[in-house]
């Protein structure tokens, strides 16, 4: 089965449904990578920003509007509800806008609220997994005191995606293969030794190569093993003899 790269955005709600978490790093699972950037500096309220060089220009920041975006932290991937936001205007795309009016003080209990999250601070996340390689043999049949010959991909696989429009990358290297009758190597013989119908499958060893966000690759980051899909093959009985009497 082949494994698609995806790409998730995430806020404040995000991190409730998952997917999101407060230590934004990259990891290495068992079967996947994840690489999470974060951009922002955190809650804040104040509009004024102050130059620390003499002599420059001021250039005050855009506006706050709110802005209605997915659950999911988005507008790409729709899920079962909408939310809005606290943004400044222009720093992401929404799927409709207005205004922020800050309220000068809580509103009583019957008035129509609408529930707004500030996010200052926006984690986007990039999964991606290696492919499934592919195993072959050769013959598919043949005596079962004679050799099948195994053999299964060892290709590099890169994973391209984007974080906060920037280009990440995913490299996945393949180290090594073992066989589930007990060989190793990316080609492989092995005699079976009777008749019957028998299944070999490979797991390769993938090491993990990572490219973050305006940065050079991180080499050799960890290791992911993937199994190849598996192999069907029959050792056939050996032919009678045939002896004349004479």
């Amino acid at each position: 089965m082949l494994i698609e790269t995806i790409i998730f955005s995430c806020s404040a709600a995000g991190a409730v449904l998952g997917g999101c978490n407060d230590q934004c790093e990259t990891t290495i699972g068992s079967s996947e990578v994840i690489i999470c950037e974060s951009i922002g500096t955190g809650n804040t309220e104040s509009d004024t920003t102050q130059s620390s060089t003499p002599g420059s220009t001021w250039t005050p920041p855009p506006p706050w509007i709110l802005c209605q975006q997915y659950v999911s932290g988005g507008v790409e991937i729709p899920t079962f509800g909408k939310i809005w936001v606290k943004i400044r205007e222009g720093s992401r795309p929404c799927l409709d806008q207005k205004p922020y009016v800050p309220l000068p003080e809580p509103p009583s209990s019957t008035s129509n609220t609408v529930e707004i999250i500030n996010v200052e601070s926006v984690q986007e996340i990039f999964r991606t997994s290696p492919s499934v390689p592919k195993a072959f043999v050769q013959p598919l049949e043949r005596y079962f005191d004679e050799q099948f010959v195994f053999s299964v991909q060892k290709e590099t696989q890169i994973k391209n995606g984007e974080l906060f429009g920037e280009p990440v990358s995913v490299r996945f290297i393949p180290r090594s293969a073992i066989w589930s009758f007990g060989a190793s190597g990316f080609q492989a013989s092995h005699i079976f030794g009777e008749k019957g119908d028998f299944s070999a499958k490979a797991t390769v060893k993938f090491q993990v190569d990572y490219k973050p966000l305006g940065e050079s690759w991180v080499v050799d980051a960890g290791s992911i093993s993937v199994s190849s899909n598996s192999l069907l093959v029959t050792a056939l009985p050996l032919p009678r003899e045939t002896r004349l009497v004479g």
